[in-house]
């Protein structure tokens, strides 16, 4: 039988295939026939666009806002789907339905427009006209190339009459949860820090010569936090890099710049959150009663007084005294506990050492439940 651990988290977790369809503009064609003694535009390739790039912006922008928002609820196991506790699908089924409503009154729009627009379109084109037009659509043949639908369904074993425990890989895809989480924290992180162009630093915290930072810098820390708090459950470092990213949010002074102390607590944070690694040695660290967060940040903001932890607590406490910012007002609306575990269920208290994991596992393709939510039987291209 699969372990109790593996089977506690998969009962309280739920996968998401959003499928958002979009036209891209473009129509393929022949070599033979951009072959002429002119140039082409610079817009013709092996493809050329049979309408205005921006008038498919704001279709694109929803796409990228479901995958944001279901991304800060969840984590991305595989190229199409979500992975989220079942707590967070009110949350996610509302993102969705909005989200889907804009999309069709996008396309509602669009397709009243279309056939107008596609009049015009070649003229962009002088000399290649002919081209273009002979390659447009219309709008009763776009509006197939478009598509807004989602299933959603629950995370189950399947019964061990069929599949036996030890063939299922279960563990295996479990523990890739937890790596693809902190993978997905240090990816955000770095991306949030990355160094100015034509830096020497990957970072821009690297650069020894710097010594503050403004108030911006912390919210990239909120939505860690965040997605750490509805997630707990995947990793069991995920609740003490949380605790380290609060921590020093409660410990700054509502407005910046941070130079001092101040800067080096939040340097150190970042110096963990940016890595897998660092991520992964600072839990162990936790566990094992090695280390704590205010013992971590005591360090880091000693560093700008030579190590003198009592007077770098002095000065922290000075800076603070007056305003003080707990969190975002978005982070404290969601701050009740994502998980309610079941009585008797402790999931993460295992002595053994926690092996580095570095291969991501792809979800499984599991038999619908009924918790199965299919909105749309359209394919999905």
């Amino acid at each position: 039988m699969a372990e109790a651990k593996t089977i506690a988290i998969l009962e309280q977790m739920m996968s998401i295939e959003p499928r958002i369809r979009i036209w891209s503009g473009r129509t393929s064609i022949e070599t033979e026939e951009l072959n002429t003694a002119e140039n082409p535009p610079k817009e013709f390739n092996s493809t050329i666009p049979i309408c205005d790039n921006d008038d498919l912006r704001e279709a694109r922008k929803i796409r990228t806002d479901v995958e944001f928002g279901l991304g800060q609820l969840g984590i991305k196991p595989s190229r199409s789907s979500f992975l989220i506790s079942q707590e967070k699908w009110p949350e996610a089924l509302q993102l969705l339905q909005e989200n889907q409503q804009k999309f069709e009154e996008f396309l509602t729009e669009f397709l009243a427009n279309h056939d107008d627009k596609n009049l015009d379109f070649p003229s962009r084109f002088p000399g290649w006209e002919h081209l273009v037009e002979d390659k447009l659509l219309s709008s009763t043949q776009v509006q197939y190339k478009f598509g807004f639908s989602w299933t959603a369904y629950a995370m189950t074993p399947a019964p061990e009459s069929i599949v036996r425990p030890e063939d299922a890989g279960l563990e295996a895809l479990v523990d890739s949860f937890g790596d693809s989480l902190f993978h997905e924290i240090a990816v955000d992180a770095r991306k949030s820090y990355k160094a100015s162009k034509g830096s020497s630093y990957e970072l821009w915290f690297q650069d020894a010569s710097k010594t503050d930072c403004t108030a911006k810098a912390l919210s990239p820390l909120r939505r860690i936090s965040e997605k750490l708090g509805n997630l707990l459950l995947l990793h069991p470092s995920a609740v003490h890099i949380r605790d380290l990213v609060d921590d020093v949010i409660s410990k700054l002074p509502s407005k910046g710049p941070y130079v001092g102390s101040s800067y080096m607590m939040i340097k150190g944070v970042l110096e963990v959150v940016t890595s897998e690694k660092a991520m992964e040695e600072y839990g162990r660290s936790v566990q094992s009663n090695r280390l704590n967060s205010e013992d971590f940040l005591n360090e880091k903001a000693a560093m700008v007084f030579g190590g003198n932890a009592p007077e770098a607590r002095a000065a922290l406490e000075e800076d603070s005294s007056e305003d003080v910012v707990i969190s975002s007002p978005e982070v404290e609306e969601n701050s009740e506990p994502v998980f309610e575990l079941p009585q008797g269920v402790d999931l993460w208290n295992s002595s053994e050492e926690e092996e580095e994991k570095t291969d991501q596992t792809d979800l499984p393709t599991p038999a619908f439940s009924e918790a199965c939510v299919v909105t749309d039987a359209s394919p999905f291209f």
